[in-house]
């Protein structure tokens, strides 16, 4: 590396996950880098264990290339394996443990996997009895499934690193050199409630550098330890947590899976100083009947991402953790997944209500209801390439250019009018494409490589982007418009609802009929007659939701993201039973 450290760079980075971790064991090979069910593991020792599954990989016809999926909870084995496949090449397939036969099944035909590295258990489900439910001749592809999580896994994987040859060792090292910074690095899925997911093609260039951004935007440091417990099968995980970790040297404190009670445990009793979740993870932290029991004083810093979160919520989360420094973002896992973050000087008042700053080197559009397209980027960048940025100028740079028709005009950022619409993103966080799902692609990909991400929203003045709501969510109701989640944020004024998702049900003349799906909080009573009220006071008569039922819980999929499809035809069969 060129930089004496990778944070310190203001250019986007040409290097591979594999050189990326080689340059973090040289600066702190010692440190920890995993914490897992009472093992620490330093960067160096990781190093070597994942040299030696290289050797492994390439015994068992692993190379540059080759599709190797990782089916798994989170633990120390999936955090080698994935090194060790970065380090010779191969394309990692994340794939979901929480999946069953037939969706297991599905991601190994479609993704065509040759190598399957598998868990034992995963919650309460057996993953070895799973996977032999499989009709592995329907798969011809796949040619060795081979079990990680046995519990002599890593010292077998120690004692193996500890008696590599220097002939070995040389191989290694030659293998290591093979993998360019445009090959794919991961294959993930995108969190499909009817359908197939996507394989969504990510290579080392897209991740190393959003890692590197979050990184930078969050100012981790070495001596920081990110509490893991996201997924690592998924972007927000790999990326914001592990990749960001080899990018700054932070410690990663591994959770196998989410518990509310094993998160607030874990912060507690390992000094965890950077928590990243989705909003229903820290709202189920703060609520949780034990939660002042646990001392959480070590948090600094983290991400919230994921899901739309009230401003009031945001701010509940924040005072109750004692994090100022808990950080707004925007993404998706077609993008890396990092898009946006909050300013880390900003006041929780300042970032309550939006998604934060574009990031450097990426360009965000909004493409209006006429079909205009408003461009938008947060940094220029000088003549040798470097960014400038706030620091220099002492002003945030929000350039602004409007494309109606072939004519661009440049358009002053102070005071402009910013458009509503869909939102899209051109950088170097975009994904390469949809595996085998060429219309898929081209769906979203612009020919001027914009990516549509099917989120409406908007860039204020200030270049802040704000989320209002998913395209494919938007009610048609007469001929308007309507946004569930000005509904949403309309209900959640009552302190008595713990969350809400608003939906669409077919009808017949009026195309859609809007429905209120509700969770109260423990012990609080609201009634069907009040909550009309309220919205007919605050909304117009349009946007008052037809139908409004109450929910013990929201059905959620194994992302954490709420079942639209399933809640709208509960609501749909309510319409019906009302008629």
């Amino acid at each position: 590396m060129e930089q004496n450290n990778i944070l310190e760079s203001d250019r986007l980075l040409e290097k591979t996950i594999a050189q990326c971790f080689e340059y973090r064991v040289s600066l702190t090979p010692d440190a920890p880098a995993v914490e897992f069910e009472g093992e620490r593991i330093s960067w160096n020792e990781l190093d070597r264990l994942s040299d030696w599954l290289v050797w492994r990989f390439d015994f068992l016809g692993i190379k540059r290339g080759t599709r190797a999926g990782i089916w798994c909870g989170n633990n120390l084995q999936w955090i080698i394996v994935f090194l060790g496949l970065q380090k010779i090449g191969a394309t990692a397939v994340l794939i979901n443990p929480g999946y069953l036969a037939d969706e297991l099944h599905k991601i190994i035909s479609y993704s065509d996997v040759e190598y399957l590295f598998y868990g034992e258990e995963f919650k309460n489900a057996d993953l070895t009895k799973i996977l032999a439910e499989v009709d592995i001749s329907t798969t011809p592809n796949l040619k060795q499934t081979i079990p990680i999580e046995l519990k002599a896994a890593i010292d077998f994987m120690k004692k193996g690193a500890e008696e590599l040859t220097e002939e070995q060792k040389q191989r290694i090292y030659e293998l290591k050199q093979l993998p360019d910074c445009k090959d794919t690095a991961c294959m993930l899925f995108t969190s499909g409630t009817t359908a197939l997911p996507k394989g969504v093609l990510l290579t080392h260039y897209n991740l190393v550098n959003d890692a590197m951004f979050t990184a930078k935007a969050m100012h981790w440091e070495k001596d920081d330890k990110i509490c893991v417990m996201v997924p690592l099968f998924h972007c927000f995980g790999m990326t914001s947590c592990l990749l960001a970790s080899v990018i700054c040297g932070s410690c990663l404190y591994v959770m196998k899976y989410y518990r509310t009670i094993n998160a607030l445990e874990g912060i507690d009793n390992h000094g965890c100083t950077v928590l990243n979740g989705v909003p229903s993870m820290f709202l189920a932290m703060v609520h949780n009947r034990h939660f002042e029991e646990f001392k959480l004083n070590s948090l600094k810093s983290g991400i919230i991402a994921g899901s739309p979160l009230s401003a009031s919520d945001y701010k509940m989360i924040c005072e109750k953790l004692g994090m100022e420094k808990l950080q707004m973002s925007y993404g998706q896992t077609e993008t890396s997944p990092g898009i946006s973050f909050s300013e880390y000087d900003e006041t929780i008042e300042q970032k309550c209500d939006n998604a934060g700053f574009i990031i450097p080197f990426i360009e965000v559009c909004v493409w209006d209801l006429e079909g205009n397209q408003n461009i938008y980027h947060c940094d220029v960048l000088k003549p040798d390439g470097r960014i400038l940025g706030r620091e220099e100028t002492g002003e945030s740079h929000i350039h602004y250019t409007s494309l109606i028709g072939d004519k661009r005009n440049a358009v002053c950022t102070r005071g402009t009018f910013f458009s509503r619409g869909e939102i899209g993103v051109r950088g170097f966080n975009v994904m390469k494409g949809y595996f085998r799902r060429e219309e898929a692609t081209r769906e979203v990909l612009t020919e001027d490589g914009f990516i549509h991400t099917g989120d409406l929203g908007f860039v204020d003045d200030s270049g802040r982007i704000h989320i209002s709501g998913r395209i494919k969510e938007m009610i048609i109701r007469g001929g308007e418009n309507i946004s569930p989640v000005e509904i949403e944020e309309c209900i959640r004024m009552f302190p008595q609802v713990r969350d809400v998702k608003v939906v669409g049900v077919p009808q017949a003349v009026l195309q859609e009929e809007i429905a209120a799906c509700i969770v109260l909080r423990k012990n609080c009573e609201l009634t069907k007659e009040e909550i009309t009220a309220h919205c007919s006071k605050y909304l117009a008569a349009y946007k008052v939701p037809r139908y409004i039922e109450f929910f013990e819980e929201l059905p959620v999929n194994s992302s954490n993201k709420i079942k639209i499809g399933e809640l709208k035809e509960r609501m749909r069969v309510l319409a019906l039973a009302n008629k």
